[in-house]
């Protein structure tokens, strides 16, 4: 799993303008970026903040952050300026009372998409439903794509990216402890967690994490689905102490 990055830990700080094929529309930015993600796709967005970097083949991927990402593709479109559609505030969503640890990344998800497709592109979601897809648009509408996905997430008042707390390390890390149990569960080759002292030291450079640990492959949506890499409903649907629960089928 060292070669996938988790999506969640994408921080949505750090920007560039290049012309987008995939984002991932929500950022379940604290974790997913450090791991690794099984669902990785060079057509991927994480609609979080704004201007993502995007490979050539029509894929936006997340910035680094926990460790380091998948590089996409070795020549990058040009950078072009696009002006979107306005996007009347709160139409779908409002996320202005959450941080990126209670947002529910397959919901946030979901609406970029649904505000995306209502301004004509075709952009479709990523199994397991947390990554955005923009491979389907022409090149020259990537630009617009991701112009408008901006607009979109800004529309809904994402929070910016801030720095896990000391107490929302520890529930990212007991998730994490537990999530090892539930890869081991199923037959698959782990690595044991670190103390979180060790984790918290590492957390901003390249903390141990359960599926960057194991040899699940990329792409084992199953797994993926059984043992989620960040809660159903996120971090703010889990506390220390609950069970793994797999994501509700599609």
């Amino acid at each position: 799993m060292g070669a996938s990055v988790i999506r969640l830990l994408r921080f949505a700080g750090a920007t560039r303008r290049t012309t987008p094929t995939v984002v991932v529309a929500i950022g379940v930015v604290l974790l997913l970026a450090a791991c690794g993600s099984l669902t990785s796709d060079e057509n991927r967005d994480i609609g979080g903040t704004t201007g993502d970097p995007v490979s050539a083949t029509g894929n936006e991927r997340p910035e680094p952050s926990m460790t380091s990402t998948q590089a996409t593709s070795t020549s990058q479109p040009p950078v072009v300026d696009h002006e979107p559609t306005p996007v009347a505030d709160g139409a779908y969503g409002d996320y202005s009372d959450r941080s990126w640890m209670t947002m529910d990344p397959i919901e946030a998800t979901a609406r970029v998409v649904d505000c995306l497709q209502d301004h004509g592109f075709s952009v479709t979601l990523i199994p397991p439903g947390d990554g955005i897809s923009y491979q389907d648009l022409p090149v020259d509408q990537r630009g617009p794509a991701h112009a408008q996905g901006e607009e979109c997430r800004r529309s809904m008042a994402f929070p910016e990216f801030s720095w896990p707390t000391t107490e929302e390390l520890r529930l990212i890390y007991e998730y994490n402890v537990e999530l090892n149990d539930c890869l081991e569960s199923l037959g698959f080759n782990t690595t044991a967690p670190p103390s979180f002292e060790v984790f918290q030291d590492t957390y901003r450079t390249g903390p141990w994490m359960a599926y960057a640990g194991s040899d699940v492959s990329a792409g084992d949506l199953k797994t993926v689905r059984t043992c989620p890499q960040v809660p159903p409903g996120g971090f703010g649907a889990w506390d220390i102490g609950d069970p793994i629960k797999p994501l509700p089928d599609p």
